[in-house]
């Protein structure tokens, strides 16, 4: 929550003392000491924040227009819009969106210029600089097959500007899909679809998302590696078939116990509501009790990562679901969105073609990080680690599938199932995202996203028990119907090889 942007992370070699007062160089050095020393702090109070928020204004104060003041106003913004998120004070809304104002308008040309347009287009999506900015244009979009399994798409732009990506899975309404959402960007003349009839890419198609240019990816592939890449005006898109994992599919036997992850906890409260102030982790826990209630009276086995308001790590919540052969890892959340409007339920599966997931398993398998920063011991090929990274991966790989297939049972039957009793809950579909809590589950996993905190009604409809049993009736319904179903089976991954040093 708490991470530092490139700028601050580069900080300057310490080793000599450093004034109360004296060079920009020194008071950067100061100021960043005391934030890394906070962000390591697992139970940092907003006290503990306010020596390090000192310190960058006291640089601002006295070099406002120093090589480092734009890089001070970028980790205030950051610091204040978590605040925000935390603890739902408008005040650090307003004062994170007028720093972003000032670093834009003073420093617009500070390579802390990007993270900046990136934080106020989440803050303040309407914000009146994007209109005095202008909008990017996409002038066009070309596909070179290089061959049956790989392609690049290139998408060419007046000027930079900023994206996010996602996935879609194959389904009955089309095939899967990869896109980019180009933010403040606007179709030139010139931008039209193409299609290919060599390689994955199938065709690329525009559309409108949030108000940005969505860019879609028609693939023809059933496992795709995706790596998207900026320069400058242009972005380029590299696609190639994923071979599927070895393993064999055998029938599933019954599905006998499940476990339920309530979101958050602890000293992590997760998002709050904008008009109760509605603590995600209360909710989240209230709802997977009862869930585990309603699996109880079906006949199910549960077992839950929290009973509790405990904080439980993200990787502790993976390796109770695989400590305890759960056959089913469903963790539920309440979401959060900048728009006040945004409403109703997603329910999401791990993306295996995000460039970050190889690096997410990998942290997990590598073992125990130091102080530092360095792990015990490296991975080399042969390694037990390696081995160890391969397994995961393919345990993961192998239960995609059957996880996409419970998470649209639970994503329909919320629909379904709430709308005839607290009037419509937009459905937003089964999604594709690099949730960590989902990395290295050896069993099919979802993580749902039950309503949205920021949107008035949803936060009351979270508030209520009868929405919050719903919530667990329909998860119930989903998994009794998953359970029944007689194509259901069970990718097995290869083991490791007997006789392997790790």
């Amino acid at each position: 929550m708490w991470k530092m942007s490139a700028a601050v992370v580069a900080l300057v070699g310490s080793g000599a003392a450093i004034a109360q007062t004296g060079s920009e160089s020194e008071l950067w050095a100061r100021a960043v000491e005391r934030d890394r020393a906070v962000v390591a702090s697992a139970r940092a109070t907003r006290g503990d924040w306010r020596p390090v928020i000192a310190g960058y204004e006291r640089l601002l104060a006295r070099f406002p227009m120093g090589p480092r003041a734009a890089d001070a106003l970028l980790r205030l913004a950051q610091l204040e819009w978590n605040f925000y998120q935390r603890w739902a004070a408008t005040r650090d809304e307003r004062s994170a969106v007028a720093r972003l104002r000032r670093l834009l308008t003073k420093h617009e040309k500070s390579p802390s210029a990007r993270e900046a347009w990136n934080l106020l287009a989440t803050a303040s999506p309407k914000d009146p600089l994007f209109r005095r900015r202008g909008a990017a244009r996409i002038d066009g979009v070309s596909i070179n097959a290089t061959g049956e399994k790989t392609a690049r798409v290139t998408l060419s732009l007046d000027r930079p500007t900023t994206y996010e990506r996602g996935s879609v899975p194959a389904d009955d309404t089309g095939p899967l899909r990869v896109f980019l959402d180009v933010a403040r960007a606007v179709l030139g003349p010139k931008a039209a679809p193409v299609e290919s009839a060599l390689g994955p890419v199938a065709r690329v198609r525009f559309g409108d998302h949030l108000g940005n240019v969505r860019v879609v990816l028609d693939l023809r592939i059933a496992s795709a590696r995706v790596v998207v890449r900026p320069h400058g005006a242009t972005v380029t898109v590299d696609v190639s078939e994923e071979a599927p994992p070895v393993a064999r599919a055998v029938q599933a036997g019954p599905i006998r116990r499940i476990i339920i992850d309530a979101g958050h906890g602890g000293i992590d409260g997760g998002a709050v509501g904008r008009r109760y102030k509605t603590r995600e982790k209360v909710v989240t826990l209230a709802m997977a009790r009862l869930t585990a209630d309603k699996l109880r009276e079906r006949g199910f086995e549960v077992e839950l990562t929290r009973d509790d308001d405990k904080y439980v790590s993200l990787e502790d919540r993976t390796t109770i679901a695989n400590r305890e052969n759960g056959d089913l890892f469903i963790s539920i959340h309440a979401n959060w969105n900048p728009s006040r409007k945004r409403q109703g339920v997603e329910t999401y599966v791990l993306n295996l073609s995000d460039d970050r997931y190889a690096e997410k398993i990998a942290r997990r398998e590598n073992g125990p990080v130091h102080r530092k920063g360095r792990r015990k011991g490296k991975a080399r090929v042969g390694s037990g680690s390696n081995l160890n990274f391969i397994l995961a991966d393919l345990a993961t790989r192998a239960s995609v599938a059957e996880s996409s297939r419970i998470a649209k049972l639970i994503h329909d039957e919320i629909v379904r199932g709430l709308s005839p009793h607290f009037g419509k809950v937009p459905g937003h579909g089964v999604r594709q995202a690099l949730f960590y809590v989902l990395v290295g589950t050896k069993m099919p996993a979802v993580l749902v996203e039950t309503s949205h905190l920021s949107n008035a009604i949803d936060e009351a409809r979270l508030r209520s028990l009868a929405y919050q049993t719903g919530i667990a009736e329909a998860i119930a319904r989903a998994v009794v119907a998953y359970s029944n179903r007689a194509d259901r089976v069970v990718p097995v991954a290869p083991v490791a090889p007997t006789g392997s040093k790790g």
